[in-house]
């Protein structure tokens, strides 16, 4: 998610976290252990598509799809 362009999340896609684009959102995911380097992959959007349950390096967690808007993630996807 690079220079604004937005990005459709599927499920089982792979993205790494090179930064933030938000002070905020990234002091929130600093303190939840979601630093530049770590790997996200989609597990399921829930109904809606506002929150999507994610693995971030193996662990369960779920984000608001605007504050994944907030990363910047590599351009290489891996399924």
């Amino acid at each position: 998610m690079e220079n604004g362009k937005t990005v459709q999340f599927k499920r089982g896609e792979t993205f790494q976290v090179k930064g933030f684009r938000n002070k905020q959102i990234a002091s929130k995911m600093l303190s939840i252990g979601i630093i530049p380097g770590s790997r996200l992959t989609i597990v399921r959007q829930v109904l809606g598509g506002r929150t999507l349950y994610l693995k971030v390096d193996g662990f369960p967690v779920a984000l608001r799809r605007r504050e994944l808007r907030a990363f910047v993630l590599d351009e290489s996807r891996h399924s």
